[in-house]
C-alpha cells in the first residue's frame, strides 16, 4: 500500500501542557492497541509542518485540544474536506499564534487539503506547561481511539 492509500492521523499538541496533551496521548493508545493500518505521527501544529504532513494523502485524521467551551473532554467532529473549522473551534492553541485551522486553510488556499479531512477536537481547560492532563479530558482518550476505530472501518468516501 502506497504513502498516499494509508490514513495519517495526526496528534496535535505539547505532552507537557496539561489537556494539550490529547492528540498525542491518542497516538500512544492507538500504538498501545496494535492499530497498524494507520501511519500515526506527533505534532505540534506548526503550519508548515502539517501542510508537508498533508502531502499525497488521500485522507487524514487531526486530534487536537480546544479551549473548552461547554465541558473539559467532550468530544467534536468536523469534517473540513470542504468547509473550514467552525469558528468557535478555530482559535489556536499555540506559542507561535497559528494552528490547524490556519494549516487546513491554507492547505485548502493551495490545493494541498487531502480529499479527506477530519478534525477531532477535544474542549481541555489547563493549558499551562508542565501541568497535568486534567481526568475529563484522560478518560477522553481512550473513547475517542475507539471512535476512531469505528471511523477507520467505514469505507472512506470523497465528499462530493
Amino acid at each position: 500500500m502506497s504513502q498516499s492509500e494509508r490514513t495519517l492521523i495526526i496528534g496535535v499538541g505539547n505532552a507537557d501542557c496539561g489537556d494539550d496533551a490529547v492528540g498525542p496521548k491518542l497516538i500512544d493508545e492507538l500504538a498501545r492497541r496494535g492499530i497498524e493500518t494507520v501511519d500515526t505521527v506527533r505534532s505540534a501544529g506548526e503550519p508548515s509542518q502539517l501542510i508537508a504532513l498533508f502531502d499525497r494523502r488521500a485522507t487524514v485524521y487531526l486530534i487536537d485540544a480546544v479551549e473548552a467551551i461547554q465541558s473539559p473532554g467532550r468530544i467534536h467532529r468536523f469534517d473540513v474536506s470542504e468547509r473550514a473549522l467552525p469558528a468557535e473551534f478555530a482559535q489556536p492553541y499555540s506559542t507561535h499564534g497559528m494552528g490547524v485551522h490556519e494549516a487546513l486553510e491554507l492547505a485548502r488556499a493551495i490545493d494541498s487539503l487531502p480529499p479527506i479531512a477530519i478534525v477531532y477536537a477535544v474542549e481541555g481547560v489547563q493549558f499551562e506547561p508542565g501541568a497535568a492532563m486534567t481526568p475529563e479530558v484522560q478518560s477522553t482518550v481512550a473513547v475517542l481511539a475507539d471512535r476512531l476505530v469505528e471511523d477507520l472501518a467505514m469505507p472512506a468516501t470523497s465528499p462530493e
